[in-house]
C-alpha cells in the first residue's frame, strides 16, 4: 500500500494534535502530501461562517508551516458546508491515499468535526479512513493506542471482492512486519455446511498465508465461528495487533452508501486503530 497524500481532519484538540504524530511512519509508506481541513458547518455556524472560515485558515497556515519543516508538503482546506461530504469531496479532488481522523475508546472524539460525526464519513468516504485510537483521552495525558500502527496487521476476510482487493492492496506495505489473516464462520443450516465451510476457508485462509509468507511477511491465520464483529476484536486484544484492516462491507452487502455492521463495530469498539476499506 502506497500512501502518497493524507488528508487529516482536525480541530486542534490535544487527541487531533496526536494525529501528526502517525506521520513519521507514514513517510515511510511514501507520504510527500498533506492535506489539513477543517470544515466549517453551515448550519451551526449560520451567520458566523465566513469570519469562522478566516479563522481556521489561519490557524491551519499555522500547521502547515510547521509540517512543512519535516519535508512534506502541506495544502490547507477550510470549507463551509456539510462536513462528511467536504472531506469526501476534498479527498476524491486531491487524490488523497487516506484520509486520517481520531477516535477513542467512548467513541469518536466529539468536535473534530462540527455537527456531525466521524462515521458519517465512514458511510460515505471512497477513500480509505484510519481511525486513531486513544488511551486517557479525558485524563488530560491521553496518547495514541499505539505508536507504530502497521507492524502488526489483523486483516479480517470473508473473501468477498472488496475483502480480497483490500488484501491486494495491503501486500507490499512497507513496515508491516507480521499478519494475521482471519474469518469467522457466522451461520451454518447444519453440522455438515459448518464441515464444509470449516474446511473451504481453511484451505483459503492457507493460500493467503502463503503468499504473504513468500512475500516476507511473519503470518498466522484463524478460523472462527460466532459473531464476526466479537471474534474480531477478541482476536485484536488477544494478539495485541497494532492495525485492524478490513473492507467497508463483505459478503451480500449492496449498498455502496451504507456501513457495514461489522465494520461500525469494530470500527467503535476497537482499542486498536482500525483502517477501513471502501467497496470498489
Amino acid at each position: 500500500m502506497l500512501i502518497e497524500k493524507v488528508l487529516i481532519g482536525t480541530d486542534y484538540s490535544a487527541p487531533a494534535e496526536q494525529l501528526y504524530d502517525c506521520l513519521s511512519e507514514l513517510k515511510k509508506q511514501g507520504l510527500k502530501r498533506v492535506i489539513l481541513i477543517h470544515v466549517i458547518d453551515i448550519q451551526s455556524a449560520g451567520g458566523n461562517a465566513a469570519e469562522l472560515q478566516v479563522f481556521n485558515e489561519k490557524k491551519l497556515t499555522e500547521k502547515k508551516h510547521e509540517l512543512e519543516k519535516y519535508g512534506l508538503e502541506v495544502i490547507t482546506k477550510a470549507p463551509i458546508g456539510f462536513p462528511p461530504y467536504e472531506i469526501t469531496m476534498v479527498a476524491k479532488e486531491e487524490n488523497a491515499s487516506l484520509i486520517l481522523v481520531g477516535s477513542h475508546g467512548k467513541g469518536i472524539i466529539k468536535n473534530i468535526f462540527i455537527g456531525s460525526t466521524t462515521f458519517d464519513l465512514l458511510r460515505t468516504a471512497k477513500t480509505p479512513v484510519l481511525i486513531e485510537k486513544y488511551q486517557d483521552v479525558g485524563a488530560g495525558n491521553c496518547k495514541p493506542y499505539c505508536t507504530i500502527k502497521f507492524n502488526k496487521v489483523l486483516i479480517p476476510t470473508d473473501f468477498s471482492d472488496a475483502s480480497l482487493a483490500m488484501i491486494t492492496q495491503l501486500k507490499g506495505t512497507k513496515g508491516m512486519e507480521e499478519v494475521i489473516f482471519a474469518t469467522v464462520i457466522e451461520k451454518s443450516k447444519n453440522t455438515d455446511e459448518l464441515e464444509s465451510k470449516k474446511a473451504e476457508f481453511a484451505e483459503k485462509l492457507a493460500i493467503l498465508k502463503q503468499e504473504f509468507a513468500d512475500a516476507g511477511y511473519k503470518t498466522n491465520s484463524l478460523l472462527k465461528e460466532g459473531n464476526a464483529a466479537n471474534a474480531i476484536l477478541q482476536i485484536a486484544e488477544e494478539e495485541q495487533v497494532t492495525l485492524i484492516a478490513l473492507a467497508k462491507r463483505g459478503q451480500g452487502r449492496i449498498a455502496e452508501l451504507l456501513l457495514g455492521s461489522v465494520a461500525e463495530a469494530v470500527a467503535k469498539q476497537s482499542k486498536a486503530p482500525v483502517l477501513l476499506f471502501p467497496s470498489r
